[in-house]
């Protein structure tokens, strides 16, 4: 689980972040 976390880029968090607002 956390593997695949790791593989995610703070870009990618960001843009998550940005759909859930």
């Amino acid at each position: 689980k956390n593997s695949v976390l790791l593989h995610v880029s703070p870009e990618t968090c960001s843009s998550i972040i940005d759909m859930l607002n």
